[in-house]
């Protein structure tokens, strides 16, 4: 319950207010807030796109979409897991996974990919005012990903 919140929204004012917890009542500031919107239907993206994780532990998820614009997409992930354990430093890899480059396509906030084993959909959504055909960031299952820069 102490994460629980009710929002309203009053001539486009959005108001978000704690209903659960010690801070009950208590107004979120959603002063710095970005509206997130739809990717257009016909949308096709040229880049790539990547999600990087650092977590306490030694843990680290990192994660990329490589979008082509003749309605392609490449997933990739890796990380690996490291640590002291009985004196002695070790990392864990896992194993490799082939990147499969398959046909995606966008429907409200949903991306839509078609892959051997059927559709998959994923929650997808851009930052309102950003260019549709090259944004700089996108979220994709609720997670944020950064446009990687040409090197």
């Amino acid at each position: 319950p102490e994460r629980w919140f009710t929002w309203s929204d009053h001539w486009g004012k959005v108001t978000l207010v704690r209903s659960g917890g010690l801070d009950q009542g208590e107004e979120i500031d959603l002063s710095e807030a970005q509206r997130l919107v739809t990717m257009p239907a016909d949308q096709r993206l040229e880049g790539a796109y990547y999600y990087l994780h650092v977590g306490s532990g030694g843990a680290r998820s990192d994660r990329e979409y490589v979008f082509n614009p003749d309605g392609t997409v490449t997933y990739t992930r890796g990380g690996f897991i490291a640590g002291n354990f009985a004196g002695s430093f070790i990392t864990v890899v896992p194993g490799d996974e082939t990147p499969q480059r398959l046909t995606y396509r966008f429907e409200n906030f949903t991306m839509i990919i078609d892959g051997p084993d059927g559709e998959e959909r994923q929650f997808f959504a851009m930052i309102d005012g950003d260019d549709p055909s090259k944004p700089s960031e996108v979220l994709i299952r609720g997670q944020v990903y950064w446009e990687r820069e040409e090197e």
